[in-house]
């Protein structure tokens, strides 16, 4: 199966013999995580959010939160990801809780098969994202 790049490269050259089509070559690739592992992740984390008291910065729940090394490794490969699930009242909002599940709904179809491939599942993650803040 050709990639995406490689068929717009082909495309690029089929317009433009003369024409050079750089590629991105990345010095480490992490292994995806698993939907097993992203569900106890996001599961743990919403479940001790919500343990400190309400005048507890979240600075200092992401901070103790970081005591966990498997939430830790989380943080540190998704780092947005973990800054918006432990905003405490971002995530008393139904539709924000729903678009993270979403995203993990997403992932579980993309391991299941039933998502083919890379581009597809940004194309539904993104959906699913959408419906859920409608």
């Amino acid at each position: 199966m050709v990639s995406y790049e490689e068929a717009y490269a082909d495309k690029v050259h089929e317009q433009n013999p003369q024409a050079e089509v750089l590629t991105v070559a990345y010095d480490s690739r992490h292994e995806p995580w698993t939907t097993e592992d992203l569900v106890w992740v996001c599961n743990t984390i919403f479940g001790r959010i919500y343990e400190f008291p309400c005048n507890t910065s979240d600075f200092k729940v992401r901070k103790t939160l970081l005591e966990d090394e498997k939430i830790l490794r989380f943080q540190r490969s998704h780092p947005r990801m973990y800054y918006t699930i432990t905003d405490r009242n971002l995530m008393k909002v139904d539709k924000y809780r729903v678009a993270i599940q979403s995203l993990i709904t997403t992932r579980a179809k993309v391991e299941s098969g039933h998502i083919p491939d890379d581009k597809m599942a940004d194309a539904f993650a993104t959906q699913a994202i959408i419906n859920s803040l409608k």
